[in-house]
Parts: C-alpha cells; sequence; structure tokens
C-alpha cells in the first residue's frame, strides 16, 4: 500500500453496503463484516482482514447520498428470496383482499391501494392510538404468514421465509390527499411507460 493514506473503520450493513464521506460503497460479495477504507488522494481501497475486497473512484466534491459500485461490477439485485414478479403479479388480488381484512381487524382505513409487479402503494388511515411502525409491522408480519399459508401452501414452520423487503416508505398526508390518491391510481400507467 502506498502512503499517504487515511485508514477509517466501518461496518458493512445487510446488502453488503459500507457508508463513507456521505455515501455508500457497495462490496460484492459481503454481508455485515468489519472492513478498513483507506483513502488516498483519488481513490477509497476497502479491506477485510488485509483482503482487497474493492477499489472505488472517489467522487467529485460535494456529491452525497450516491450507491458506488466497484468498476466493471453491474449493480446488485436487492430482492427477497421467495418474492419473485411473476408470483406478484398472479397473486396481487389476493394480496389485496389479505391487507383489506388485515386492515379490518385494526379499524385501519385502507383508502386507496395499488399492487403494482413487486411492490404496494396503499394510502391508510391509521388511528391515533397505533404507531405507524406498529400498523406497517402488522401489515407485512400477519399477511407475509397468510400469503405463505394460504396462496403458497407452505406447510411447516415459516422460519426464514419472508415475501416483503424489509424496509418501507412513509409520508404523512394532509391537504394533498387527493394528489396522493392520483399518483396511486396512476401508477399501473406508470410502469407500462417505464417497461416500454
Amino acid at each position: 500500500m502506498e502512503p499517504p493514506y487515511l485508514v477509517h473503520e466501518r461496518r458493512t450493513d445487510q446488502y453488503g453496503y459500507a457508508s463513507f464521506d456521505g455515501n455508500f460503497y457497495w462490496i460484492p460479495g459481503t454481508k455485515r463484516y468489519d472492513v478498513k477504507v483507506l483513502q488516498y488522494s483519488g481513490h477509497l481501497r476497502i479491506y477485510h482482514r488485509r483482503k482487497l475486497l474493492g477499489e472505488y473512484e472517489m467522487p467529485s466534491e460535494g456529491v452525497k447520498n450516491e450507491k458506488i459500485y466497484p468498476e466493471g461490477q453491474s449493480k446488485p439485485k436487492h430482492q427477497p428470496k421467495y418474492r419473485k414478479k411473476k408470483q406478484f403479479k398472479k397473486y396481487r388480488v389476493a394480496i389485496g383482499k389479505i391487507l383489506r381484512e388485515l386492515c379490518r381487524q385494526k379499524d385501519v382505513g385502507l383508502l386507496e391501494g395499488n399492487a403494482a409487479c413487486d411492490h404496494l402503494h396503499l394510502l391508510l388511515s391509521v388511528p391515533p392510538k397505533f404507531s405507524i411502525a406498529m400498523t406497517i409491522g402488522y401489515l407485512k408480519g400477519k399477511s407475509a404468514i397468510r400469503i405463505h399459508r394460504e396462496l403458497f401452501k407452505t406447510k411447516g414452520t415459516l422460519f426464514g421465509r419472508s415475501f416483503w423487503s424489509r424496509g418501507y416508505c412513509v409520508s404523512t398526508v394532509g391537504l394533498d390527499e387527493s394528489i396522493i390518491r392520483n399518483y396511486i391510481q396512476e401508477q399501473d400507467k406508470h410502469e407500462r411507460n417505464q417497461e416500454n
């Protein structure tokens, strides 16, 4: 290793990204590692136990929140093991029914919904006694169990199986509710335009 360089210690997330200087560097083939980031004047090198995992060009000044990949590597596809686009398309009506039933059980209003080929857009009215995290956790957890049992006919334990990805995006809606409703309704058309 040629000096001068600065050494920074980082830990990768579950998808293999190490955050450094406001950006996220993807390390192929890794999960949760403690890594050393060696910062040179124009590039970075990332090591784990003295093994070089990747070399990256430094982004230009002011670039933040970017995902940066090693040269010659394609972007990773992060998708849960048991969720495939074909399956989601095939079962989207049944999944919608399951979600409506779960919302009714908790007095959560499902005002608008649209199931795309691999994700959902929902406009929910959540009572103040429930937190958003609890509501989403309940919907994702209980629906995943029912999807595996009722739609996929999974027998035995569901340990290690998942249907939904780990995250979710939430925004509170006030005066712009009609705009959000319109956005959700237009998602099918938007996806068709992107595929063409």
